[in-house]
This record gives C-alpha cells, structure tokens and sequence, in this order.
C-alpha cells in the first residue's frame, strides 16, 4: 500500500522543555490567562477593529512568516550550518517533531547537510528535538545503534512517545523486536493518538504472532540463545496483553452497575435509550440481536454524552466514584477522553489485530477485535461505530453497524457537509475546518477519496468530525440499515465502467488522472465480490491490469 502523505500543519503532543544545566529547574512556557475586553464604541465614529483582536492576530501572522523564513534557512544550502541549525532549534524551540517529520527533514535536505547541522547544534546546548533529529539521521543511514544512543540521550532531557517510537524503530531495525513493542507499548499508553505507533506495533505485533505460529530456532534478536530460551516468553506476554478483552468486559459491567445505583443517570439512560427507539423505529422489547446491537450503540453514546450540558458524563462520574476502583477509574477516563466515533475502513483483517482508517479524516489505528466481532466482515467493509482505547490498546465498542464502502461514501458526505456547514456559523478561526471539507467533499464526489492515502489532518479536525458523527449517529444507522444492494461492477479489464467516463479498467490503469477512481473502483468490486460469496479474483485482475 502506497504511503499516505504528512502535512506540516499536524500538531502532534508537545513535551515540556527541560534545561540541562546543573541545578536548573524544569522550564515551561506559561499559558496566557489574559483576556481583552472589546473597546467600547465612540459615537460618531468611524468602525475600527479591536486592539484585542490586532494585538493576538499581529504577533501570529509575524510567527506564522518568521517560521516559514526558518525553515527555508534549514532547507537553503547556502545557509551557513551555524545559521540554519539556530534556525532548527526555533522551529522545535517548544515541540518535538515526530519521527516521519524527522525522517522527511533528513530526506530533503540530504544527509550531508542534515549531519553538518546536527553537529553545530550538539556543539550548544543540546535540546530534544535536535538530538531526535540526530537519531532519525542514524536511522536514515541504516545506522540503528547510534539512533539508540541518540534517543536515550534525548530520554535523559524529556520522556516523551515520539522517543519511545524512534526508539522502537531502532530496536526493530536491530533485530530486537520484542523489545520494540514494549516500548511501543509504554508510548501508547501515555498517548494512545501517535498514529505511527499504532501502526508500527500492528506490523511488529502480526510478526511476534507468526512465530508463535511457526516458531523460529534461533532469537531473531541476534543474542545467539534459541527462541524458545529467549524472548518467546515476553512475546507471548505481549501478545496476550493485546488480545484480553477482559479488563473492557469489566469496565462496561461495572459502569452497568454504577449507572442502575444512581437515579439521575439511570433516568438519563432510559430517556437516551427512549429517543433512539423512536427515531430508529425500534421495539424497545425486542430480543433479536440486530436490535440489541442497536440499544448496546445507543448505551455506549450515552455514557458519553453530556448529562447536564456541561462536561460531566456517565464516564466521568463513574470515575470519580469512591467505589471504583483505581484501575477501572482510569480505564474509563481513558476511553471518554480518546473514544472515537467513526466511520472506519477495514483496511486489513490480520492476526493479532485490524487496521482500520477512520473513513472521513484518514486516521488510523491498529485494533483488537473479538472473533464474535470479526465474524463476517471482509476487507474494505466500514464499521459505524466507536473505537477506544484500553491501557493504550484500541478496542471496538458494544455495538458496530457494517457498511459497504459505496455507502460509507454517501455517509461521509453527510458528514463533512454537516462539518462545513457548522464550521462557516463560526469566525474565521474555522476557515481550516472549512477548506478541509470541501476538499473532502470533491474527492468523495470525484469518487476518488482514498482515506488511507489523504493528507493528515489536525486533531482539531478530527475531534470536530468525531463530534459531529456522535451527533448525527442515529440518523446515520437509520440511513446505513436502509441502504440497498448495489449492482455489481466490471467483470472483466475491458469493460467499460461508467464512472471512468466509460473507459474500461485497462484503458484507466494507463492513465495517471484516473489512479485514484481506479482504485476506489476496484476496492468496491473486491467487497461486492467478496460479500456475494463470490471467488474475489481482484487480485489478478490487479495484476493483469498492472495495479499494485
């Protein structure tokens, strides 16, 4: 699968800056608590904008221009290293890029002038992102025991996820991949968003299950010991971590238990559960497991949802009961804050987990769902529902309504028009919002919206997205359950398909400006072959077409 591409505008988490002088104390940049009151209007007179407003947006736009001369600094040859490496450690002054924006950085500017500017910058003071840039040059020159000395270094500054990933990358490229899931491990569960990480422990952690499938004699971690006398113990630890789905049985029990004990959210809960009935058409009495999987949906957003406006949830007062206890307590803030409801692509049904692209933002995350979950879904089938994270591993909710993906298309429209049209109420601080949908909105109408391959947005954007599918959910099952199937594609690569212009798969696979409907074309044929019970020959027609 091709690389999805990076945009600078993403914010990754940001860690507090440490000095190492002797004896000096950590150092973080105060947040501003001042605020401006609008002038008050002199009659008579002529409209003039608020110095508030001038005296916020002033000082942006000459951060947003100083950034952008920065990184030409960085990037321009002629730029003395001394200079440019100044420049660096403006750009990075206050967060740490993340190991693709490293790696891309090292990339572009080329290894030598990467290496001539991490040396004038380890010469002074050195901060983490410049020794995180150190590593990602080792890492690029297929040097991996120095990016791990590098890191380390770096850890000694600020622990931080980005670190844990490049230091899991190191070890990987070392042979040492058990101990790269640790740390992978330990870095989602303090921030179970680094998207790289998700991704990165998927493919380590499908490796660690083939060799519990077919072991290997010798530890591929180079130490010389068999397998079985080396890291198998800690590998089938890590693997059993990842598929123990009980410690989120025992949450949703125990929040079951909490809301039936207290008046005010069981009330709450039934009222939820009453308004999702009517609007769907459903029996509240009903046995039948399409309509409990609905209720369980219902009961899951519900536990998520605003109770009196505010920000108190189900989840919140759950974890602040006395009577929980700490590690549940925990649990539960960790899924009210990261829950992430979505319309999510099945990217690939892998052991011990699925990748999945949450369909309207391009998000991704490694998850782990029980066989009873999995049973019947195929690839390129979109799941509507919640996703949630467990002690950093991400976990599907109750209930999940499979779409396919000629239908997600439609939803996500729905979406991200809902999105444009709640972004343009507000001021021009949502302008971003804005542009994001209509860009989304004409790809998905091009019918050539790939959400594993788009740019990466915010999380802003995402979390505005995740909103408003909360939101609009029961509308949005009400149209999925009503969608019908749709008729089946080209059966051969002279065929013409409609929407290529009537050019047949052969003619478009030669053609650059039809790559992506291609590809969206084919997807939907391998998922309508694959849900009729068809043999799903996409691959050779793949091959026979020169289509990776």
């Amino acid at each position: 699968m091709p690389p999805r591409k990076t945009s600078p505008s993403e914010e990754g988490p940001k860690p507090r800056r440490r000095r190492t002088t002797a004896g000096s104390k950590e150092q973080t940049r105060p947040e501003s608590r001042r605020t401006t009151k609008p002038a008050k209007e002199e009659p008579e007179a002529q409209p003039q904008p608020r110095q508030g407003s001038q005296r916020r947006e002033q000082p942006f736009l000459e951060l947003v221009d100083e950034t952008m001369r920065d990184a030409i600094r960085v990037r321009d040859p002629q730029i003395a290293p001394e200079e440019a490496a100044a420049a660096l450690h403006r750009l990075f002054e206050w967060q740490l890029p993340s190991p693709e924006h490293g790696a891309a950085l090292v990339k572009d500017i080329g290894p030598a002038r990467a290496q001539a500017i991490v040396d004038v910058a380890l010469r002074d003071e050195p901060t983490p992102a410049t020794v995180a840039l150190a590593a990602d040059l080792a890492l690029a020159e297929g040097d991996p025991d120095t990016a791990v000395d590098r890191v380390l270094q770096a850890r000694d500054l600020v622990d931080h996820p980005y670190l844990r990933l490049r230091l899991a990358r190191s070890r990987e490229q070392q042979g040492r991949v058990v101990e790269a899931v640790e740390e992978l491990r330990d870095a989602l569960q303090r921030d179970p968003g680094v998207e790289e990480a998700q991704v990165l422990r998927g493919e380590l952690l499908a490796r660690l299950a083939s060799w519990q499938a077919r072991e290997p004699f010798d530890c591929p971690c180079g130490s010389g010991q068999a397998y079985r006398a080396c890291c198998q113990a800690t590998a089938t630890q890590l693997l059993a971590e990842f598929r123990d789905g009980a410690p989120l049985q025992a949450l949703r029990a125990a929040v079951v238990v909490f809301v039936e004990r207290t008046p005010e959210l069981h009330d709450f809960m039934e009222n939820a559960l009453r308004e999702w009935a009517a609007e769907l058409e459903l029996d509240l009495d009903a046995g039948d497991d399409d309509s409990q999987g609905l209720f369980q949906l219902s009961a899951e957003r519900a536990w998520t949802t605003a109770v009196d406006g505010g920000e108190r949830t189900i989840l919140t007062d759950f974890s602040a009961d006395k009577e929980a206890s700490p590690e549940q307590a925990k649990m539960a803030a960790e899924w009210g804050r990261w829950k992430a409801w979505g319309l999510w692509q099945i990217d690939e049904l892998g052991e011990p987990g699925v990748l999945l692209t949450e369909y309207v933002t391009g998000t991704r995350v490694y998850a782990h769902m029980a066989p009873e979950q999995r049973r019947g879904l195929r690839r390129w089938s979109v799941l509507l529902g919640c996703f949630g994270p467990v002690n950093g591993i991400w976990r599907p909710g109750w209930g999940l309504v499979e779409v396919d993906p000629a239908h997600a298309r439609t939803l996500a429209l729905r979406v991200v028009r809902f999105a444009e049209w709640v972004a343009r109420q507000g001021d021009s601080r949502h302008q971003l919002v804005v542009d994001w949908a209509q860009h989304v909105c004409h790809e998905l109408d091009e019918r050539r919206w790939l959400p594993d391959r788009a740019e990466r947005v915010p999380r802003g954007i995402v979390k505005t997205a995740r909103n408003l599918v909360s939101v609009m959910l029961a509308s949005l099952v009400g149209e999925a359950r009503g969608a019908t199937q749709l008729a089946q594609g080209p059966e051969a690569a002279d065929e013409p398909v409609p929407v290529l212009d009537d050019l047949t798969l052969r003619q478009a696979a030669g053609r650059q400006e039809y790559a992506d409907r291609l590809e969206v074309v084919l997807r939907e044929l391998e998922h309508h072959r694959a849900s009729t019970g068809q043999k799903p020959a996409v691959g050779d027609l793949r091959r026979e077409l020169g289509v990776p």
